[in-house]
């Protein structure tokens, strides 16, 4: 896609394989650090395959606080995928596992700041909490909808089932 503005193709098996339909978050690093990332808690197409494909394309190019990936710099990303599992909305001021929770705030449907689970830094629910709020903009006590998730985590030093630049 970065060098031909073509949409790659997914082989059938492929698709067959992440045919479930789940939300998930792509993330790229270079040299350790976030190059770009892009996801959603819920479904938006009708396979994980291509649900992976879209957000993969949206990190690369679309990622509001970096530039787009440039064609050079293809070899040198990283590539982790977080599966979403399971989801609950809570009210605070709950307890929650920051390495097996992330976190998403939203105002009526707006998504405001999401922070996937297992974050390096992140020790307890309310840094990230409060990691979020400052990445929303928004001031404690504002009303706000919390909801944490679950993820599979396919990490970065695996090979993801679907690497549609290479």
């Amino acid at each position: 896609y970065i060098m031909t503005q073509r949409r790659p193709h997914i082989s059938m098996p492929l698709k067959e394989t992440l045919s479930p339909s789940k939300g998930c978050y792509v993330c790229l690093k270079r040299q350790g650090q976030l190059r770009g990332c892009f996801g959603t808690l819920a479904p938006n197409l009708p396979r994980l395959a291509d649900d992976i494909v879209q957000n993969t394309l949206m990190a690369a190019s679309w990622d509001s606080r970096f530039l787009p990936v440039q064609a050079e710099e293809i070899n040198a990303l990283e590539f982790s995928l977080d599966i979403v599992e399971a989801r609950t909305l809570i009210s605070w001021p709950d307890d929650w596992d920051t390495r097996q929770y992330g976190l998403q705030l939203r105002r009526r449907q707006e998504v405001l700041a999401t922070l996937l689970p297992d974050l390096e830094g992140i020790n307890n629910a309310t840094q990230q909490y409060q990691i979020a709020l400052r990445k929303a903009g928004i001031s404690f006590g504002e009303e706000i909808s919390v909801e944490i998730f679950t993820t599979h985590r396919l990490p970065a030093s695996t090979n993801l089932p679907l690497h549609p630049y290479r």
